[in-house]
């Protein structure tokens, strides 16, 4: 966020810091979604079907967020 702020700070708009930026939002978002992906899978082979059926609708109502 600091480097998108640096880009709009200045008198002239640095689309190249900005670029930069969220780039690395996109790739940190990347590897976030890779993570939630991995884990969720490791989760549901430990899981039974009712245990699964109760983590889905967990994840639908909002009370579980991830």
């Amino acid at each position: 966020m600091s480097e998108l702020a640096d880009a709009v700070s200045s008198d002239s708009f640095d689309a190249a810091k900005a670029n930069s930026a969220g780039d690395r939002r996109a790739e940190s978002a990347r590897r976030l979604r890779d993570a939630v992906v991995k884990s969720l899978s490791q989760i549901h082979a430990m899981l039974s079907p009712e245990q699964r059926t109760k983590l889905a609708y967990l994840i639908r109502t909002g009370v579980l967020q991830i």
